[in-house]
């Protein structure tokens, strides 16, 4: 990794709480960008530029997408956001706002967006900047700034694009290992992974159709989190002379994620506890080292919650509740949860997990539709959200208690996956892809 800033970045939505915008619980202070240890090291943008040289805010881009402080947000005069100058923002207007640390990324985001529904250009309308860099992972969304930071490892096409980012785990990898359960994911369509998976290691390319749904997903859930803090109801209320963080902090009232938890909650407070430990890395008691995967499935299946990472704050519930949605609306694709034992080893395969609690679909569910549905109105409430959840959503499917990738299939499809078959070890048995072990951001 390239030098560090010596600060920790002001991670994700999952860390910022409260009226005041404060880190995992309430201050009345202004936080700082990094006043909270969550792990994730420091991310240098000293090498961002403009995507666009000739763009009317290649000026004040890098300098406001990368303050550290809350005192040194920007103006809404200074970089405002897309939606104060445009109710239906331009794929130009937007490619004017996207900060790169290497050429290629603004590319392959040019590409991919023209490539996406025309709903994803309202969801910008809430952010100031695209901040696309090499050394982001995971992607967030910054207050402080309002703009929302992209790991371009779903954007890379060609060998030599990814051969510019570095080879690295997630920094919460670690988290939760004395933990007897792991919590897996993925999304499907026709019992196969809704997308590929390629390693950076090898000397494979992908075209536009690989990197579409998998950038969709990322993209639409940091746009829930910067809809969140600044629905489009309110743009046209903002103080321009305000920085973002002030405007921010000025309709703390109206934050979807908010409204939801007060009139829609989640109740488990073990599940609650457990995500600290498997995400944000705390340590776990002894009667949290007890809990098997099959228990915590039962916690989940009767709560309101799409993912166990929903669970570590009411941000990242908004958006997962929004990011299945969409997904399925759009592209017919499904998402997977399930809890298996957490098993340690190299080369494992996938069928070694074997599924002790899952659920594809699980927006369909008493306790998921009523939350889902509401979420997806709040931020795109144009779409017919009714008819979609009374006759378009489907139905729940409970896993059986085989393998992993044997639950791939499901209902009466007999057509064994295709995809599953890129990554074998050398007794031709598949190797668990790593993506479904990893925090979905």
């Amino acid at each position: 990794m390239r030098g560090s800033r010596g600060v920790l970045p002001f991670l994700k939505l999952s860390l910022v709480m409260g009226v005041a915008l404060s880190v995992l619980g309430c201050d009345n202070g202004a936080p700082k960008r990094g006043d909270v240890n969550y792990g994730v090291g420091s991310v240098n943008l000293d090498d961002v530029v403009s995507y666009r040289s000739d763009s009317p805010y290649r000026d004040v881009l890098k300098r406001c997408v990368t303050v550290q402080f809350t005192y040194q947000s920007c103006t809404l005069e200074t970089l405002p956001l897309l939606g104060q100058l445009s109710s239906d923002p331009t794929i130009d207007e937007i490619m004017d706002r996207v900060v790169v640390s290497h050429q290629w990324m603004g590319d392959n985001f040019l590409l991919a967006l023209g490539s996406l529904p025309a709903d994803m250009r309202l969801l910008l309308r809430s952010v100031t900047a695209i901040v696309i860099d090499a050394d982001i992972q995971p992607a967030f969304y910054d207050p402080t700034s309002g703009a929302i930071y992209l790991d371009p490892s779903l954007l890379w096409l060609t060998v030599a694009q990814k051969q510019t980012l570095p080879a690295r785990a997630d920094f919460r990898d670690d988290y939760g290992r004395d933990l007897q359960f792991v919590d897996l994911w993925r999304y499907v369509k026709q019992n196969d992974y809704a997308w590929p998976y390629f390693d950076l290691a090898d000397e494979r390319e992908r075209t536009l159709a690989d990197i579409r749904l998998a950038f969709a997903r990322l993209l639409y859930h940091e746009l829930a989190h910067a809809n969140d803090f600044v629905p489009v109801d309110q743009i046209a209320l903002l103080d321009a002379s305000h920085t973002i963080y002030q405007a921010i902090s000025a309709i703390h009232s109206q934050r979807g994620s908010s409204r939801l938890i007060q009139n829609l909650p989640l109740y488990s407070t073990a599940l609650t506890q457990i995500a600290q430990v498997r995400f944000a890395g705390q340590t776990a008691t002894d009667t949290q080292r007890g809990y098997t995967p099959g228990y915590i499935g039962t916690l989940f299946q009767y709560d309101g919650a799409n993912m166990l990472y929903s669970y570590t704050s009411q941000y990242e519930d908004f958006a997962l509740l929004f990011e299945e949605t969409i997904m399925k609306y759009h592209f017919g694709v499904e998402l997977d949860v399930a809890f298996s034992y957490n098993l340690r080893g190299d080369q494992l395969r996938c069928d070694d997990y074997l599924v002790a609690w899952g659920q594809r679909n699980r927006i369909a569910t008493a306790w998921v539709k009523p939350r889902a549905q509401w979420v997806a109105a709040q931020l795109l409430p144009s779409i017919d959200w009714g008819t979609f959840f009374s006759l378009d959503v489907g139905s729940t499917i409970q896993m059986g208690n085989g393998g992993w990738c044997e639950n791939l299939v499901q209902g009466t499809a007999s057509t064994a996956s295709t995809r599953m078959r890129r990554a074998l070890d050398a007794d031709g048995e598949v190797l668990m892809p790593q993506q479904d072990l990893r925090p979905p951001h």
